[in-house]
């Protein structure tokens, strides 16, 4: 018989930790391991959950952008692609607000305004290679970002030749 406490802990964190980190925890507080065995099966319904490797994350909180995420639905991949496209909009207004604040009270970061449209698109490149491997919708979006601008020039002349090539 399973001790009612390790089937109350696991259901209590088994959406805050994985399964391994959880079976160390009951271990290290002195329950048997055939009872958190067999915890394990009640509580996850017979299936388990295999080990998470060093450094990978199974749930975690959106803001953490140091571990590899796992998606686990549709939803957090949009999420995410649609907070890596508006990210360089929200950091590029920040940054232009803030200099440009400084530059009206200090003369010379009025020459320097111009500068931080490169440091953006440097930012820019440098998150897209940061994020492939960690956020890859994340970086997606940053890409996408990046690259709209070109489309939609494409696109434009398209339809400029469109409409000249009609006029004749």
């Amino acid at each position: 018989m399973v001790n009612q406490n390790i089937i109350n802990y696991l259901k209590e964190n088994e959406d805050k930790f994985p399964q391994e980190v959880l079976k160390k925890r009951l271990i290290e507080a002195g329950y048997p391991k055939d009872q958190i065995e067999e915890g394990i099966r009640i509580v996850y319904k017979g299936v388990s959950i295999p080990p998470t490797p060093p450094g990978v994350a199974r749930k975690t909180n959106f803001w953490d952008f140091k571990t590899i995420k796992i998606y686990t639905n549709f939803g957090e991949k949009i999420l995410d692609f649609l907070a890596g496209f508006f990210a360089p909009i929200v950091i590029g207004l920040g940054i232009y607000l803030f200099f440009g604040i400084l530059g009206f009270f200090i003369y010379p970061f009025r020459y320097l305004f111009w500068i931080f449209p490169l440091g953006i698109l440097i930012a820019e490149i440098f998150g897209i290679f940061y994020f492939w491997r960690r956020r890859h919708y994340f970086a997606r979006g940053l890409l996408f970002f990046l690259i709209l601008p070109f489309i939609l020039i494409v696109i434009g002349l398209f339809l400029l030749f469109l409409f000249f090539a009609g006029l004749r």
